[in-house]
């Protein structure tokens, strides 16, 4: 009976694995990429969905979906994360800056001037 019991749950595993292999998306991470790291410790709104950014020192087990990452801010403590919980990191691209006179237009400047942007 429990050698039935056993085989059930070897089969139910294998098929749920085989169902979540299909699903799961994969991403091109290699080493020395950076990488966000999912929240799971967010508890309300205003923190943040990802943290990092991380880098993959090792991804040698990559077809287990396991790499291992260490933090650009506080080396030296690497941690094997699963690849579900990472996303590739893109940096924001730098804001152009604007600079506005203030008290809008002055008296005696032309409409037309005030409207062009270099």
């Amino acid at each position: 009976m429990h050698k039935k019991i056993k085989a059930n749950l070897d089969t139910a595993a294998a098929v749920s694995k085989e169902y979540f292999n299909r699903k799961a998306q994969t991403c091109n991470l290699t080493v020395n990429d950076l990488v966000l790291l999912t929240n799971t410790g967010k508890v309300n709104k205003i923190q943040p969905d990802f943290i990092g950014p991380y880098i993959i020192m090792d991804a040698s087990r990559i077809a287990e979906n396991v790499i291992t990452m260490d933090s650009l801010h506080a080396p030296g403590r690497p941690q094997t994360i699963s690849m579900l919980h990472l996303k590739p990191f893109t940096p924001r691209p730098a804001n152009k800056v604007f600079e506005l006179k203030a008290g809008g237009r002055h008296p005696g400047e032309n409409v037309e001037e005030t409207m062009t942007t270099d």
